[in-house]
């Protein structure tokens, strides 16, 4: 199924998420993650208005999108942390990349200085 759901939600005077509705929905069950999805949102630096803290009501889309049965799954962005094991190799000499690009290039054993 696809779609989006709107859903209605308050950040109170502390930051926290309150009084999550559901304007326009798709299905039930699209309904129901949308919802958890929100109500477990971090807390958020709440409004000021005149330097107090306010209540601020929100309305957001939360669009649901069947993927292609051909398509690879999507894993998410790349991670960081440990690099693979595996170094990509170059295309080019180390004498064709700019100064800049020098240092920052992770060449391959071959090309390294012993």
């Amino acid at each position: 199924m696809e779609g989006r759901v709107f859903i209605s939600f308050v950040i109170s005077t502390t930051g926290e998420v309150k009084d999550v509705k559901v304007l326009k929905g798709l299905s039930a069950s699209c309904d129901e993650a949308a919802v958890n999805a929100v109500k477990v949102l971090p807390r958020f630096i709440p409004g000021k208005q005149n330097g107090r803290p306010v209540a601020v009501a929100f309305t957001v889309p939360v669009a649901f999108k069947e993927p292609d049965p051909g398509a690879p799954p999507d894993l998410g962005p790349p991670r960081r942390g440990p690099q693979p094991a595996s170094t990509p190799t170059w295309s080019k000499c180390p004498r064709c990349l700019t100064p800049r690009q020098r240092p920052r290039a992770r060449y391959p054993k071959l090309w390294r200085k012993s």
